[in-house]
């Protein structure tokens, strides 16, 4: 160990493992790029509610650009919904970010 200015520190040579979220990775990925998980895809709607009718359909794999607001995502370009979870409570919705994560 070295000491710096009355600190502790130690380098290392090498991390060993691969940080999937660092800065580098992090740039390359659009910040609020979503993949649909659901299997039979999902419904877009007009507002936050699934009490109007469906004006758009996202297929499994397909990616949106939206924010998240509660339980809900709002597509960039349209404004329309999306449920971020289905009615058994899973994700119909999965961020770029989380999808490397879980690969990892």
């Amino acid at each position: 160990m070295q000491e710096l200015g009355g600190a502790m520190g130690r380098r290392r040579a090498s991390s060993g493992s691969w940080n999937p979220l660092s800065d580098r990775v992090l740039k390359d990925l659009p910040p609020d790029s979503w993949v649909c998980t659901a299997e039979a895809g999902v419904k877009l709607y007009i507002s936050d509610s699934l009490d109007c009718a469906p004006v758009r359909d996202v297929k499994m794999g397909a990616e949106i650009s939206a924010t998240r607001e509660g339980k809900w995502l709002r597509e960039k370009q349209s404004g329309l919904y999306a449920p971020y979870v289905d009615g058994a409570g899973h994700r119909t919705f999965k961020n770029h970010r989380l999808m490397l994560l879980e690969r990892t």
